[in-house]
C-alpha cells in the first residue's frame, strides 16, 4: 500500500490494484505524457528526478507536489522521525565515494526539499545530491574537484 501526499496536506492510499488500473503514454523519449484510468484520459507532465520520492506532476497544466511514500516511509513517520525540531541544523554527507564535480548552493541561500545543492561524480556517474528537506544552507564543507569518502560532510542546513 503507498500513500500519496498531494501539496502537502492531502493524503490519498494507493493500493498496487488501482496502479494496474492505470495505463501510462510514453512520448518518444521515453517520458510520461498521459495517463488513462477508466474511460478518462489525462494528459500529464512530469517534473522531476527520475527515482525520488517527491515531484511535480501537471495534470491537464495544473501542478500537483506529490511525495509518495510507502510501507516503511509511513511508518518511519509515524514514529516522528521525520519532524524537525526547532533550531536543528542537518548536516548532509556524500552518500558515495566521488569527486564534486558542481557545487550549486551558496551559504545563505533558502532551498527547497529536493533543491540539487551538489554534484557528485563516481565511477563516471553523476551523482546529484538534493536537499531533504527546505531550509537556509548554513555552511558548505567542499569545493568543486574536491575528492570526498562516502560519509564525508558535504554541506549543513538550518
Amino acid at each position: 500500500m503507498y500513500q500519496a501526499i498531494v501539496n502537502g496536506s492531502d493524503r490519498f492510499e494507493i493500493s498496487p490494484e488501482l496502479l494496474d488500473e492505470m495505463e501510462v503514454v510514453y512520448d518518444e523519449a521515453g517520458r510520461p505524457k498521459a495517463v488513462i484510468f477508466g474511460f478518462h484520459k489525462f494528459q500529464i507532465d512530469v517534473v522531476g528526478t527520475p527515482g525520488s520520492r517527491q515531484t511535480v506532476i501537471y495534470v491537464e497544466g495544473v501542478p500537483f507536489t506529490i511525495d509518495l511514500q510507502n510501507e516503511v516511509d509511513q511508518q518511519v513517520e509515524s514514529l516522528g522521525y521525520n519532524e524537525r525540531r526547532n533550531n536543528e541544523h542537518k548536516i548532509i554527507l556524500a552518500p558515495m565515494p566521488g569527486h564534486v564535480i558542481r557545487v550549486d548552493a551558496v551559504a545563505g541561500q533558502e532551498v527547497e526539499r529536493g533543491m540539487k545543492l551538489i554534484t557528485l561524480e563516481a565511477m563516471k556517474m553523476e551523482n546529484t545530491v538534493q536537499a531533504p528537506e527546505g531550509g537556509k544552507i548554513k555552511a558548505i564543507f567542499v569545493t568543486e574537484g574536491q575528492t570526498v569518502s562516502k560519509g564525508d560532510q558535504l554541506l549543513e542546513i538550518e
